[in-house]
């Protein structure tokens, strides 16, 4: 059975999924990204945590002090100040340096990106879904 070129055009402007469909993975998008953010900021609090205490109690720094530096690895911009400390603190911070530059970077990274990849896909979903029935 032949179809028409009319036929094949209504055929292509109808919708793939309904509009149903559509909110449910517009809504499951939004909740993946939810539980993204909790992780990031949830790791971010870690690290600066971990970081912290660890300058504190190994490097015998002041808390502002701890924080500082902490927060500064975390970021990527190097510590502030030297450490005066034993030979602990040093290696503390060098496998703090190590962890912050490895996988806190590179793991907030995949994290944004999956972020602003689901945002792309339901603004896409946004535009092309039918409108809801009445």
């Amino acid at each position: 059975m032949a179809t028409t070129l009319e036929q094949r055009l209504h055929l292509a402007e109808q919708p793939l999924v309904s509009s149903e469909d559509c909110r449910q993975r517009i809504k499951r998008l939004k909740d993946k990204n939810k539980r993204r953010l909790v992780i990031l900021i949830s790791a971010m609090i870690v690290s600066l945590l971990v970081g912290t205490l660890g300058y504190k109690l190994l490097g015998r720094m002041r808390l502002t002090e701890a924080f500082l530096n902490a927060s500064m690895i975390l970021s990527g911009m190097g510590p502030v100040d030297d450490l005066k400390a034993h030979d602990g603190a040093k290696v503390f911070a060098s496998f703090f340096a190590l962890f912050s530059g490895a996988f806190y970077l590179v793991g907030t990274a995949f994290i944004i990106q999956s972020i602003l990849l689901s945002y792309i896909e339901m603004d896409r979903l946004e535009k092309h879904c039918p409108p809801a029935s009445l």
